[in-house]
Formats: C-alpha cells, structure tokens, sequence
C-alpha cells in the first residue's frame, strides 16, 4: 500500500532501516492531542493531526565525554527513535535554520504506535508538529519547509488514486489546507506514489518513484505544471527560480528544472561515473554541491565534490571541482549538506568532514566514544549537527541522537 510505503519513509532515515523498527526498545510517550486537529482536505478517515502548541524544543546539555564545544540534545531517551528528512533534514528559511524530524513512539514489544513529525527553529521553539496514529494506518503524511511555507504532501488507502498537496504560512501552520491530484493530473501514471516533496516560493516540487520526471504543483491555483518528457529524478531540492534533482535516467546527472517544472539543462558526469549526492547551499552566494563517485562492488568509491553557484541559467557553465575524498562507508557522500560556502560529508562510521567550496580546504570531527555518526544534518560558520547513535552489532539509526559539535572541536583534515 502508498500508505505503509509513506509510513516506512517517515520513520526511516537509511535504505535498510526499516527492518530493525520491529526490535527497536520503548521511545518517549506520544503526546497530548488535546488541541490537535485534523488537516483540512485530508478523508475524514485520515488520523493525522496538526498542531503548533505544546510541542518539544530543542534543549542541550554537554556531551557525556565532557570534551570541549560538545553538546548533545537531551529530552530524548536514549532508546527514542528519531528519523530525518532527506535530502535537506534542515532547510534555511529567511536565514534561519528548520530541522524537520520525526520521532516515534513505540509500545512496550518495540512496535510503532505513533509518529510525531516536528518542524523546528534550530536552537528554539518547535513550529508545527504532524501526529500520525501508526495502529490504524489508513492514511500517511509528511510535512516540508520551504520559502512557500509550510507543506504537507499526503495520501489515503480509501482514495487510492489521490495524492494530497497543500500549504500554509510558517506562522500559521493551523490554515495548512490540502487538495486531492490524480495520478493522472501529476504525470505519475496508474500506480505512482510521492515519496518526497520541495518546497520553492508558490509552487512545490514532488519526486516520484515512478520513472517519470519530477511534478511542480502551483500553490496559487493547484494547477500541475512541468515538462513530461524530462528525465526521471529523485532528492529533489528547491532552488530559488526552480528545482534541481539527481537524474535517475540512463545517464545519471544534476536535473535542473527551471520554475513551472521545465528543463533547464542537465549536468552530467564523467564516463563511468555517477552523481550520488547533492545538496543546495542557500546562504549567499547560494550554489549547489554535488558529488560524482565510481560504483565498485554494490558501493562507490573516488568520491569527488564538485559546486557551481546559482542561478542555473547556463548549467554547468561555471562547475568547479572542489576536493576529492574516500568515502569509508562507500556511499558516495550520501547525506551531503551545505551552507555559507561549506559541504558536510560523513567520510566513515565515526569521521565527518567539512570541506569549503571554494578551495577544498578541509577540517574533521569526530564522533563522541562509543558512538557513531549517521547522517550530516546542519552546518554553519560556529558548529556542525550530526545525528549519532551507539556502535555495536545492533547500531540502529533509529535510535539516534542529535549531537552538536562547536568549531574549537574541528581539526584540520591530514
């Protein structure tokens, strides 16, 4: 079902993870719906709730190593399972940074019963906060941030052959309104299903796990725009004037997609290469960074950072390879996020690295003892987020923390 797919997707954070959920211990309690309503153009069926009061902030206190510039978030049970959004878990918004995640709740046997989706100022107050009932799973529903405000992307088992779009300003997450799109309307055909959403000014960007290109939705009117003969793409990310993707055709490539979802050109790697992250850097000069890597034995390897400044008008016409890199984990730098002219890479299970743009220079940190990084989350000019969790045979994702480490704790890379 789209419904149980879309589920997995929220409370996952990897390719894999999602079958460790069933084992993972007790997280923290599912929180007071008193207040919470319903969204309005989801079926009345749908158990998603919406609500911006009474929700978690972001608290921390040091590091259990106690070493210097370390902080980790605290409220969070060490066996809470906390799941990111990808591409971008913190997307800049105005100059300031929104993490969006998940955390879920489970019963005593370790199975889900809830997800609470939180959108967040980095450093203050939660802003919206999605509850979705997982023991009745007859809808699913994900939120987004963007320059177009608040959007949610949604689907029902009932209404098989709909998918739910729709926004709200930032400050009023309480009108976020949604509408129903066909298959058909969204260029997904019979069976598509949208796993990811982007949100740009007045109009979102939805990725398809169908082999179909990327849809573009004005917010305005709900009218579905875009070229249907553009290659296939997923990690769909919102640029200003458009949308960029990873090409996921014959040949991989960046996919930019000018406003209205047209192409604007594709940026395409070497021979015997593939782009296998990217990220978009909205800080000015804003650009865009990507990584090309050779695929080796079901991974990647030679991992090359490469950039070019927005806008896209002339793609490519400016590209500029910034560092080369061995990726221990072989993901060809999966989870790539940048800001303010810095890319933050994991470079192996408990090394990440930030590499500026626009010379390569390059600094480590690494994770705290006993524990290991699982995907980059937030950069800027003071410290680095990272989620991490305990190593060991039964190392989980899901049961992540969010650690925060200061510019003093980053070493120059050797």
């Amino acid at each position: 079902m789209r419904t149980a797919a879309l589920l997995a997707m929220a409370v996952a954070i990897c390719s894999g993870c999602e079958d460790r959920m069933s084992s993972a211990p007790a997280a923290a309690r599912r929180p007071d719906l008193e207040g919470w309503h319903g969204v309005v153009g989801l079926p009345a069926s749908c158990a998603a709730r919406i609500s911006s009061e009474g929700l978690p902030e972001l608290r921390w206190e040091p590091c259990r190593s106690g070493r210097v510039a370390c902080d980790h978030l605290s409220g969070i049970e060490p066996s809470s399972r906390l799941a990111f959004t990808r591409p971008e878990p913190a997307r800049s918004v105005g100059g300031a940074p929104y993490l969006v995640y998940t955390r879920v709740a489970t019963d005593g046997e370790g199975r889900a019963t809830e997800a609470l989706q939180i959108v967040q100022r980095i450093g203050g107050q939660a802003l919206a906060g999605l509850s979705m009932d997982l023991r009745s799973a007859t809808c699913g529903a994900r939120l987004a941030v963007g320059e177009g405000g608040l959007a949610l992307l949604g689907h029902a088992d009932d209404h098989p052959d709909a998918t739910y779009v729709g926004a709200s300003p930032l400050a009023d997450p309480a009108a976020l309104t949604v509408r129903a799109f066909t298959s058909d309307q969204l260029g997904l055909g019979p069976r598509g299903f949208v796993p990811r959403i982007a949100v740009g000014g007045d109009e979102v960007f939805l990725e398809s796990s169908e082999p179909s290109s990327p849809a573009a939705v004005d917010l305005r009117d709900g009218s579905r725009r875009g070229d249907r003969s553009a290659p296939a793409a997923e990690l769909v990310e919102a640029i200003p004037g458009g949308a960029v993707a990873i090409a996921t055709d014959d040949e991989t490539g960046v996919l930019v997609l000018r406003g209205g979802g047209s192409v604007a050109g594709v940026l395409r790697p070497a021979r015997w290469r593939s782009v296998t992250a990217l990220a978009v850097d909205r800080a000015g000069p804003s650009s865009i960074a990507w990584v090309e890597s050779e695929p080796s034995g079901g991974g990647y390897q030679r991992s090359v950072l490469w950039s070019s400044p927005l806008p896209l008008d002339h793609p490519g016409a400016e590209r500029r390879r910034d560092a080369s890199f061995d990726d221990e984990l072989a993901s060809g730098g999966a989870g790539l996020v940048a800001n303010r002219g810095v890319a933050l890479v994991l470079a192996g299970p408990t090394t990440a690295w930030m590499i500026r743009l626009s010379d390569g220079a390059t600094w480590r940190v690494e994770a705290e003892p006993g524990e290991g990084f699982v995907t980059p989350l937030w950069i800027d000019e003071d410290a680095v987020w990272l989620s991490a969790a305990p190593l060991g045979p039964s190392f989980s994702a899901h049961e992540a923390d969010i650690v925060r480490i200061g510019r003093e704790a980053w070493a120059p890379r050797t």
